[in-house]
C-alpha cells in the first residue's frame, strides 16, 4: 500500500492556533460530563433517565 504524498499533505494541512484553541473548547470527556451532570443536575441522576423530566 502506497500513500499519496500531495493528498496527505492536503487533508493533515496546519491549522492556525487560533483556530485550534476554539476549537480545543468543543472537547469535553465523558467523565468529566458526567461529572458536571451529576453536580448540577441531581434530579436527572435520581430518574436516570432525562426524558422523564422534560
Amino acid at each position: 500500500m502506497s500513500i499519496n504524498i500531495k493528498k496527505a499533505n492536503s487533508y493533515f494541512s496546519r491549522v492556525q492556533k487560533s483556530k485550534q484553541i476554539a476549537r480545543c473548547g468543543n472537547a469535553v470527556s465523558p467523565p468529566f460530563a458526567e461529572a458536571l451532570v451529576r453536580a448540577n443536575l441531581p434530579e436527572l441522576c435520581e430518574i436516570g433517565n432525562a426524558e422523564q423530566v422534560i
